[in-house]
């Protein structure tokens, strides 16, 4: 059973750090491809489009970090420790 939950909380922590990596790279991408689309036709919309962009691709992987090193990463090593000894 403790192999089991340690097994666990290893694939938890590792979607976690691809989350946190893989998120803004789509999101880079999103940003680089909205403005090659909208350069010629709509130029004073791109500010707002990339915005709203940023906000979503950019602050919930930054949001998940900080819960990652503040929290789960606690936890974790807590739990870690009290199942060894």
């Amino acid at each position: 059973m403790k192999n089991e939950k340690h097994f666990l909380y290893k694939k938890i922590n590792e979607a976690m750090i691809i989350f946190t990596i893989l998120f803004p790279v789509v999101g880079i991408f999103f940003v680089i491809m909205t403005i090659w689309a909208l350069g010629e036709q709509a130029p004073s919309e791109i500010p707002l489009v990339v915005s709203v962009i940023s906000l979503f691709f950019f602050v919930p992987p930054l949001l998940l970090h900080i819960y990652r090193k503040k929290v789960w990463l606690k936890k974790y090593m807590q739990n870690y420790k009290n199942s060894e000894g």
